[in-house]
């Protein structure tokens, strides 16, 4: 998926709705692993065409991956990475907002339900509410979309390690506000 999605192959791909995702995919992984301030001014971007892929409601699916699901987790974790002020929204274009962050990660797990992929981000979304605001229910429920996803295929490159993460976030729960897949 890398080869098709990376920075090097944004030029070959279609204009369409759909499309507007894959030049974000390299965005989460460059951004965590090289640095955040190398990325920052694509933010808006990203956001932009992450939702615009979601608005269209005919691009559900391209070369054979499902463009819904996948746009709406993309954003749920970009919400819950992105700082959550004023400054980041005068800085860099947009926010951080927790709430949103949990409602495209529900509407991710609805698209596809047999995604524990999808569901890891949802509890990991929740916990990190739940720290936030010490609310106990978010915490709870979160915990239990973890332990959920644990039960569940994870479709990622490395499933295995997405378990193993899975299994420390439980652990330490604290960690879920700053987890990032690429240095955890």
């Amino acid at each position: 998926k890398r080869d098709l999605c990376g920075p090097e192959s944004v030029g070959v791909r279609s204009p369409t709705r759909g499309g507007l995702l894959f030049p974000g995919d390299q965005f989460g992984p460059e951004n965590t692993t090289e640095g955040f301030l190398k990325q920052v001014f694509g933010l808006e971007d990203f956001e932009a065409n992450c939702l615009k892929s979601i608005n269209d409601k005919a691009a559900t699916e391209m070369m054979g991956f499902k463009v819904m699901g996948d746009a709406h987790y993309a954003m749920g974790a970009f919400y819950r990475l992105v700082p959550d002020s004023w400054l980041a929204k005068v800085l860099l274009g947009t926010r951080g907002d927790i709430e949103k962050s949990i409602d495209h990660f529900r509407q991710a797990v609805q698209l596809h339900p047999i995604r524990g992929d999808y569901m890891k981000g949802l509890g990991i979304a929740l916990v990190c509410k739940g720290i936030k605001q010490e609310d106990q229910e978010a915490k709870t429920e979160g915990m239990g979309w973890l332990a959920k996803s644990l039960e569940t295929p994870i479709w990622t490159v490395d499933p295995e390690r997405e378990v193993e993460h899975v299994r420390r976030l439980m652990a330490n729960p604290e960690d879920t506000c700053n987890y990032s897949r690429d240095q955890y």
